[in-house]
């Protein structure tokens, strides 16, 4: 590294983003609008100074990753601050934003860019650049594809607006160019389907339009470094969990599972386990042998609510505050529908005409709000995630394959491997308490494959 390049380094690594704005800082600003930790954010920001070190520097186009291009689009806002200071003083010339347009050619080209600037970082700084950062090509193009900006500042807008047309539309399907009332002439089985085909349409706007005006922003990368127990948890729940764990600990000679008395068995002691796995392991411990449905029984809810916690902090499932909030708008939005229905109630009972039907209906148009879970529970950044694991698991190299097709997959994984005889057992136990056959799990080999040997895995 030359002088020039040295110096201009050191002007970079002491320069202050925060500086462009006292009031609100920068970092704090990336915080609140992507909803990183601090510390992600701060590693962030130090990555997209090596980024400009090496645009500054480099004869070569580079192209940066999704997480460092929201430090650059910020830092850009900034407008007086990026070019009448940074620009200037810190970096000693221009340096452009050159906006991508949506075209397969485009496409390619800046993939292409972006590999040779993962390759240029690992040339220049002697290092790896942090795969949590500079995603791998197939997996930042996905995530920048898949940012999510939904914008619930206009949610009352919107909301009014939808308000508006469903009464509207009511209204005039009850109404004649006469503008004769027409609620009460029409035939009750007339009534009825056109009431029950209005609150299916309700129903569906609810579940898919509803969430997106209410839930916040995310727009940041997809997370490829999510654990396997919360990768299982999002996509299939407590029992999915369970089935990881149970997988894992086969898979890495912990347990085992004895075929002739179909019971599991512990076998050796194991650091580095996750707390479901080291609940599983406590309980052999003590019955010595387990079936399953024994563990499964043993193994309540309440094991993996930190899991759940820590999802709905990090905003990958809905928390129960905005559960409430979507229920109660779409309540809301059900209103026009029971007013309706209660305006031929009172008619069809001053007529003393039969009304049991219509109540059922309007019972139903009152619970319906209550019960209205969108996508199971994930938010819009949470289906996303959950979305991008299902289709591209297996080109995650730095994961276990094995683990992550148990939670993704379930029980599906388990067809002609070795875990094949639990798989069996778990579609006849899911079978028999009408669970989900999703929360399944799945696996393949006895060697341990699945990480043993740090983190997450089976050894210290």
């Amino acid at each position: 590294m030359n002088d020039l390049a040295q110096g201009l380094y050191q002007r970079l690594q002491a320069y202050d983003l925060d500086q462009a704005d006292p009031n609100y800082s920068f970092t704090r600003r990336l915080i609140d609008e992507n909803h990183w930790s601090a510390l992600y954010t701060q590693r962030v920001c130090q990555e997209y100074k090596k980024f400009v070190w090496l645009a500054i520097m480099s004869e070569q186009i580079v192209t940066p990753s999704s997480a460092i291009d929201q430090v650059w689009h910020l830092h850009l806002l900034h407008s007086r601050e990026y070019w009448q200071h940074f620009c200037p003083h810190i970096l000693a010339q221009e340096l452009h934003h050159q906006p991508a347009r949506i075209d397969k050619q485009q496409r390619e080209f800046y993939q292409q860019t972006y590999a040779n600037t993962l390759k240029l970082y690992q040339q220049v700084f002697q290092q790896l650049p942090p795969e949590d950062i500079w995603f791998p090509i197939e997996l930042d193009f996905n995530a920048n594809s898949s940012n999510i900006t939904t914008n619930s500042s206009s949610l009352g807008l919107k909301f009014k607006t939808f308000l508006t047309a469903i009464s509207l539309l009511l209204l005039n399907s009850c109404t004649d160019q006469k503008s004769e009332f027409i609620l009460f002439s029409l035939p009750p089985e007339i009534f009825l389907t056109n009431y029950m085909i209005g609150g299916f349409i309700l129903l569906l706007i609810a579940r898919s339009m509803i969430p997106k005006w209410v839930l916040p922003i995310v727009n940041k990368p997809i997370n490829n470094q999510l654990a396997i127990d919360k990768l299982a948890y999002l996509i299939g729940g407590h029992q999915r969990v369970i089935m990881v764990s149970l997988i894992h600990l086969l898979d890495c000679q912990i347990i085992r599972h004895n075929p002739e008395i179909h019971k599991f068995e512990w076998l050796k002691d194991q650091t580095n386990l996750t707390k479901i796995e080291q609940y599983i392991v406590a309980e052999l411990k003590i019955y010595q042998s387990l079936t399953l449905n024994q563990l499964l029984v043993k193994c309540k809810p309440i094991v993996t609510d930190d899991i759940r916690l820590e999802l709905e902090q990090k905003q990958y499932l809905l928390s129960q505050k905005q559960l409430k909030s979507i229920r109660l708008y779409a309540g809301l939005g059900f209103l026009p529908l029971f007013s309706i229905g209660l305006l031929r109630l009172i008619h069809g009972i001053s007529l003393q005409h039969p009304v049991g039907y219509l109540i059922l209906l309007m019972g139903l148009t009152i619970l319906t709000p209550f019960f209205i879970s969108p996508f199971n529970h994930k938010t819009l950044y949470g289906k996303q995630v959950a979305r991008f694991y299902q289709r591209h698991y297996r080109q995650l190299k730095h994961r276990s394959v094995l683990l992550d097709s148990v939670a993704i997959l379930g029980g599906v994984a388990l067809t002609n491997t070795a875990f094949a005889d639990i798989g069996q057992e778990l579609s006849k136990y899911y079978q028999h308490n009408s669970a989900d056959s999703s929360t399944t799990s799945g696996g393949d080999g006895s060697s341990c494959s699945s990480g043993c040997g740090g983190g997450s895995g089976c050894g210290g």
